[in-house]
């Protein structure tokens, strides 16, 4: 029950049960700066601001429509009622509101009223005939400089209610001009919009954030696109869909999976939306304004459908239209019904009954400016990514263009406000850190090189540690993919570049195979006990894919992580075909890692700084995979930590856990940490007899709000502050590990899911892509006033404006100053196994990412006996007790087998 030698006493005095007790905050800014590296400067999408009014008074507002059993007014009616309020209500001066459109106005002005009033009532007409029933109630008044008092430190809290109002100041008026979707603006300009395929259309447009940043307040500005349909005929629309020529629906009817296809491309409302709502349409067989909503589209054709017009006389839809409006040129396709649904009643008002009416496709047409809401097909994402990846400059100038567009000069709810906005990017000061020294083998040419901008070559680099030499392997290639004289020269210098690079490899060329995809699973089985022979395991099978529909991939991991317990590697039949010398290259080092060796390790220990000075450490990376469906409730994620086993940070354990998002319905908090982090302390006292005196988490995919929340404990609601409920997970772990134990934690978020992009000024910020350099770092101005953050450019850019990692150090106990903290994040990322280039977030996690993504794939491929609740995986037991008090054990052979416990095999 001791803590391991070489604790200390103050650890050993720790309690974990005494911390537990109330929510754990982020730590504070550190008071000294790094300075370390020469100094750039870069331009950031962020607009400086400053506020004019000090005090802003916020309304309640409550709208229904004055006539009409449908009390409901929508947001641009509403927005027009709120100007004719503010024109006429309030005498001579006119009132500037900035409406949210919902129930939330913001004035300059009490208007006159006091807080706890009775609400003023009036109805106001907004269009002939048509009046609305306002109530308008004062509630509160603001204080806007309690946002510099934060910024400078004297006031507590962020007031989000503030920085919300000033949001909605700024985006008042853009409602007006731009179509808004989902807190973004769009506009369909001919120069700017492009075709996606499948009858959508990208629209360029931005969105925007009112920030207060240690600069002061600010405007994130980022460009954006979103997915829209055509508004062209509805026939031609369905023949984009479908992937039809229009000519073919001439004579040709629609299948019933093409009405289903059709169905769920119009009418369904995206995942997390529970109200169903379809495709908007207008008619042209007659002079009608009067937009209609898709509620169905019919299985029978127009030809088919019967129903009774005036007089009772039964027709069918198609010699309806005939007599009425000529005849149909698409008689055998069906119908769109834009009846009514059934309403109940509400507030008093009668509700209406179900009504059909059917309307012939052709005699639709889409009306413009409805957003497609559906996941996008793999073309039309690879269409939306080439849009998107343009290179820094371009984005820049693109940047400049909208912002002066949006015209936040001439706004008259910020004018109002006395909202004033630089015209130009904010310019911050950051520094270039200097890379590592990479170390390889000493028996190389060159056993240390210092890379250059993150990237370098294995020429004349052997690896610094070979894995198990390469005896017992094989090569299964599928029909299709390549002929066997180009495989056999590819697997010739694959196995020369092995040897030459450091991982042993036998000269033989070893067997091959040549199979059906639907005879994989037999071929691979064979071949691995072929090439086992009776002495040994099959090492590895090298499997050479060619583009194929039905994609192997995953039958392929699933035998060779799950079942057989080997490494296997996947390549390309255009590849083979190439036989490049730099892509044998990389397969090589996969082959290292996934064989247990260590490709390259950082020549300075020191630059990890008190984590590995100050005694035996594990960096541990925390990762989520949500998958397709693993966002909306119900849906399955897979969690998973990666955690390093040895001081080179090239040997690691894993462990995974299943769980659904109603299992985190109340955070987003991995709920089988304490039984993972157990796993990983485990493994490492397995391999050193000793436990880690540092444990250094970095966590992937926190946003500010998971971390800042003060939740109250004392009601039995779980609390909703991830860092603070993951925090105690690990305590708890080092608790059930070995009762007393409680190693030095530092805990770090970490994410690029963030919308800061920054752009050199200056040639020496910049790499040979137009982007920021690796070790290009930002930690003034556009940071936290409070929190110990920075963005860090840690990769070279390869294509499009690169986009830097933001780090977040939550809790540090390990004491690191800034630059130690700084450097440490930096120079691990030159480790990363899969290639001799440095990456963009630390290794740990990028090893996580893979690992849950891996499980993810696995846990599809039929492990129904995985309980639908969580499940946590593991690679190494804690001791009996710490085992009784985790989640529902399932062993690490389900789903990943033995063998890969301490390897790299996601690579």
């Amino acid at each position: 029950g001791a803590v391991s030698e070489g604790s200390g006493a103050a650890m050993a005095e720790r309690k974990p049960d005494a911390e537990m007790e109330e929510t754990l905050l982020p730590m504070q800014r550190w008071s000294e700066r790094a300075t370390e590296g020469r100094e750039v400067t870069v331009l950031a999408n962020m607009f400086a601001m400053r506020l004019g009014e000090r005090s802003v008074y916020h309304f309640d507002v409550s709208m229904e429509m004055a006539q009409g059993p449908n009390p409901i007014v929508r947001s641009n009616t509403a927005r027009k009622v709120m100007d004719v309020v503010g024109s006429t209500w309030f005498g001579a001066r006119k009132v500037v509101f900035a409406y949210d459109g919902r129930s939330n106005a913001y004035a300059v002005t009490d208007c006159g009223m006091r807080r706890g009033e009775e609400a003023r009532t009036d109805v106001v007409e907004f269009a002939a005939g048509k009046g609305v029933k306002v109530m308008l109630r004062l509630v509160n008044e603001l204080d806007c400089a309690a946002l510099e008092e934060f910024i400078q430190g004297s006031y507590g809290e962020l007031r989000m209610d503030i920085l919300n109002v000033l949001n909605i100041a700024l985006t008042a008026e853009l409602s007006q001009r731009y179509t808004e979707v989902k807190r973004a603006f769009f506009r369909d300009d001919p120069q700017d919009t492009k075709p996606l395929g499948s009858g959508a259309v990208a629209w360029l447009g931005f969105t925007q954030a009112v920030k207060a940043l240690q600069g002061g307040i600010m405007l994130s500005f980022v460009p954006t696109r979103t997915e829209m349909y055509k508004p062209v005929g509805l026939v031609e629309l369905i023949s984009d869909v479908l992937q039809r020529p229009l000519s073919s629906l001439d004579s040709e009817a629609l299948f019933d999976r093409d009405v289903a296809l059709l169905k769920k491309e119009f009418l369904s409302k995206p995942l997390n939306l529970k109200k169903r709502s379809g495709l908007r349409v207008s008619t042209t067989h007659r002079e009608s304004k009067r937009p209609y909503e898709i509620i169905d589209i019919t299985s029978d054709r127009a030809e088919d459908i019967h129903f009774l017009s005036d007089g009772n006389r039964e027709e069918t839809v198609s010699s309806y239209f005939e007599r009425m409006y000529g005849p149909l040129r698409f008689p055998h396709l069906p119908c769109v019904n834009v009846g009514n649904r059934a309403t109940k009643e509400r507030n008093g008002r009668p509700g209406r009954p179900a009504r059909d009416i059917f309307l012939p496709l052709e005699v639709c047409k889409i009306l413009p400016g409805q957003r497609r809401d559906k996941h996008p097909t793999d073309a039309m994402a690879a269409a939306r990514l080439k849009l998107e990846t343009i290179h820094p400059e371009q984005r820049l100038a693109l940047i400049r263009k909208l912002f002066t567009e949006a015209a936040y000069g001439s706004n008259e709810c910020a004018s109002a406000f006395k909202l004033e906005l630089s015209s130009n990017p904010l310019e911050v000061k950051g520094r270039v850190l200097d890379a590592p020294a990479v170390r390889y083998n000493r028996k190389s040419a060159d056993p240390q090189i210092k890379p250059a901008d993150g990237v370098w070559n294995m020429q004349g680099h052997m690896m610094y540690q070979g894995g198990q030499k390469l005896e017992r392997w094989g090569v299964l290639v599928l029909q299709g993919a390549v002929g066997e004289r180009e495989v056999g020269n590819f697997v010739e210098g694959l196995i020369q570049v092995c040897n030459e690079n450091g991982l042993e490899t036998s000269r033989a060329l070893p067997p091959l195979r040549f199979c059906n995809y639907n005879d994989l699973d037999e071929n691979f089985n064979n071949l691995a006990a072929q090439v086992a022979g009776e002495s040994g395991q099959c090492q590895l099978i090298l499997i050479v894919k060619p583009d194929l529909a039905a994609d192997p991939y995953r039958l392929i991991k699933q035998l060779g992580d799950s079942k057989l317990g080997f490494a296997t590697q996947v390549v390309q039949a255009k590849h083979v075909m190439k036989n490049q010398m730099q892509y044998r290259s990389n397969v090589a080092l996969k082959l290292n890692a996934k064989l247990g060796g260590k490709n390259s390790v950082l020549a300075d220990r020191e630059a990890l700084g008190p984590l590995a000075r100050d005694g035996r450490f594990m960096v541990i990376g925390l990762a989520v995979s949500h998958g397709k469906a693993g966002v909306r409730r119900g849906g399955t994620s897979m969690t998973a930590v990666s955690g390093s086993l040895d001081p080179q940070l090239g040997q690691f354990a894993h462990e995974m856990a299943k769980q659904t998002r109603d299992t985190a319905s109340q955070n987003s908090s991995i709920m089988a940490l304490t039984g993972m982090v157990a796993g990983l302390l485990t493994t490492f006292k397995d391999t050193w007899t000793v436990l880690p005196e540092n444990l250094l988490f970095y966590r992937e995919g926190l946003t500010e709000g998971m971390y800042t929340k003060r939740d109250p404990l004392a009601d039995g609601r779980p609390s909703t502050n991830v860092f603070d409920v993951e925090m105690k997970m690990i305590l708890q772990a080092c608790e059930d590990v070995q009762p007393g134990y409680r190693p030095n934690i530092a805990y770090c978020a970490v994410t690029k899911l963030h919308k800061m992009r920054f752009f050199g000024k200056d040639r020496d910020s910049l790499d040979r892509s137009g982007n920021c350099k690796a070790g290009v770092i930002v930690d003034t101005k556009v940071v936290s006033p409070r929190f110990a953050d920075f963005y860090l450019f840690s990769h070279a850019g390869l294509q499009g404006t690169s986009r830097p990692a933001k780090y977040t150090l939550l809790h540090d106990e390990i004491g690191f100053t800034p630059q130690e903290f700084y450097k440490a994040c930096f120079w691990q990322c030159f480790t990363f196994a899969r290639c001799p280039r440095s990456v963009s977030i630390v290794p740990a996690i990028y090893y996580a990412e893979l690992l849950a993504q891996r499980a993810m794939l696995l846990a599809n491929l039929g492990f129904d006996d995985i309980s639908d609740g969580m499940t946590s995986v593991t690679s190494g037991e804690p001791n009996a007790e710490a085992a009784s008090s985790r989640p529902q054990d399932v062993a690490l052979e389900k789903l990943v087998h033995s063998n890969h416990r301490r390897r790299l095999f996601c690579m």
